[in-house]
């Protein structure tokens, strides 16, 4: 942590309160693991969303609102893991085509919310990792829009 606070300050930023890593008791949401230091999904609740992105990925037809709602969930957790939301093209297409109705699901769409399961169980961030020497940007509608990049 003091690593990072220093190379934040080294390049302009006030970095005004570090706090030591045995402060932090409670985070919201997450579970908090020291070693490595990392926050991720609850297991259990990440258990309970993957059943239920199975489940209805496995119907013939969906109600969209069902599909956004646990769509929202999955959303809140790759925040740990934001390269995992390219994943979820196609749902968020299919959802937005059908929106509030029952729809059968298109195969890409499917095949995208089953691989989106399978990812939850890998939603973490290593918070005591190293800060990469590069950070590359974009801004939401892609790479070809607005790209940016910061050497560190």
């Amino acid at each position: 942590m003091h690593e990072a606070a220093d190379a934040l300050e080294a390049v302009g930023f006030i970095v005004g309160d570090r706090s030591e890593p045995h402060e932090c008791n409670i985070v919201v949401g997450f579970d908090v693991e020291h070693s490595p230091a990392r926050l991720r999904v609850p297991a259990l609740k990440g258990l309970w969303l993957m059943e239920a992105m199975l489940w209805l990925a496995s119907c013939y037809c969906v109600d969209t609102s069902h599909v956004r709602s646990i769509l929202g969930i999955w959303v809140w957790g790759v925040m740990l893991r934001r390269d995992a939301l390219a994943a979820a093209s196609s749902v968020f297409k299919f959802c937005q085509h059908y929106d509030g109705q029952t729809a059968i699901w298109w195969p890409s769409a499917r095949r995208e919310f089953r691989i989106m399961a399978g990812l939850v169980m890998s939603l973490y961030s290593d918070i005591g990792a190293r800060i990469a020497p590069l950070i590359f940007g974009t801004d939401a509608q892609g790479a070809g829009e607005g790209l940016s990049l910061i050497h560190i």
